[in-house]
């Protein structure tokens, strides 16, 4: 929800960090599209990994889908770049 500041400020902390492991991500910020059509465009951009920052974060936990099994992993914001790193091997 990029209306929701924490999960924004989440988001982009996640993305600046895979990006500088030379990790190709993108962070949708649009604040007027809802959350399925965001998914809908996570999957027809090709992205092999979505980072779900979301009613989670209370806890600092976020979700990561894999979009080819549609396996999801909850993980620690701590952990979230390493258990992408680990998915790509």
């Amino acid at each position: 929800n990029a209306k929701n500041e924490d999960e924004l400020a989440v988001g982009a902390k996640i993305c600046k960090e895979l990006n500088k492991m030379k990790v190709s991500a993108i962070l949708d910020d649009r604040r007027n599209e809802r959350f399925g059509f965001k998914i809908s465009d996570f999957e027809l951009i090709g992205f092999s990994f979505a980072i779900i920052v979301g009613k989670k974060l209370e806890n600092d936990i976020v979700e990561i889908v894999n979009r080819d099994t549609l396996e999801k992993f909850e993980v620690e914001i701590k952990d979230a770049v390493g258990k992408i790193l680990e998915l790509m091997d």
